[in-house]
């Protein structure tokens, strides 16, 4: 639990040039707060954010992340997770939404997401 509470490394899902996009505020909040661990951004898109670079693909991390954040649509989700588990990041948070909590038909969309990371040992 501590490396989910007092992760040295973050990797946050979902980044975008975009001022309104939540994940590039999360990036530029722990930078603005004083994060003193690793912080990586990835995104669609290449670019900078908070002095950072948006990387585009999970395999251009050079370390396995303590803690990865999920602001990605709830149909990215599953595959994520599946991908995260196969690089070794066993602890996530996810900030999407669009599963049950609008309706129940998603609600299998959340059972996937949660059985992409348990053959990876989460």
């Amino acid at each position: 639990m501590r490396q989910f509470f007092y992760p040295k490394s973050v990797a946050v899902f979902g980044v975008s040039d975009r001022v309104s996009n939540l994940a590039r505020r999360i990036v530029e909040n722990l930078a603005r707060f004083g994060f003193r661990g690793t912080t990586y951004a990835l995104g669609k898109s290449a670019g900078v954010v908070a002095g950072r670079p948006v990387l585009t693909h999970m395999d251009s991390l050079p370390e396995v992340p303590d803690l990865a954040v999920l602001l990605i649509p709830a149909a990215q989700v599953p595959d994520t997770l599946g991908q995260c588990g196969r690089k070794g990041i066993r602890r996530v948070i996810i900030e999407s939404g669009g599963f049950s909590e609008l309706d129940d038909d998603n609600g299998a969309l959340a059972n996937r997401g949660s059985s992409r990371q348990r053959p990876h040992g989460a």
